[in-house]
């Protein structure tokens, strides 16, 4: 793909699926088969300011966040988890969680 040209009418819609529909800058890519370093020039030559915040989950869809964080935690047996193994250890983060949200209410 090195040194290949879009025409006006893909940077057209590159721009538009980037603002418009607010894809990232990989999924862009994966939907019209171009790097993700062509998308990046083709937006900078058109001028179109990017969101560096929307990356990664940022950008991911909401079906695909919530896989994601149903994921946490599941590496370790419940068994094995701190909280599950120090009962104490558990009840005073509570606490300790339960003053700092009342300190910045």
């Amino acid at each position: 793909m090195s040194g290949r040209k879009v025409t006006g009418e893909v940077e057209t819609e590159i721009c538009r699926l980037y603002v418009e529909e607010r894809l990232g800058t990989g999924q862009i890519g994966r939907r019209l088969h171009l790097s993700r370093t062509m998308v990046v020039r083709v937006l900078d030559r058109n001028g179109v300011g990017r969101d560096r915040s929307r990356t990664g989950l940022a950008v991911a869809s909401a079906q695909t966040r919530q896989a994601v964080a149903s994921l946490g935690g599941q590496s370790v047996p419940s068994a094995n988890r701190m909280f599950s193994r120090d009962r104490e250890l558990a009840v005073s983060s509570g606490r300790q969680s339960q003053m700092t949200d009342r300190d910045e209410d």
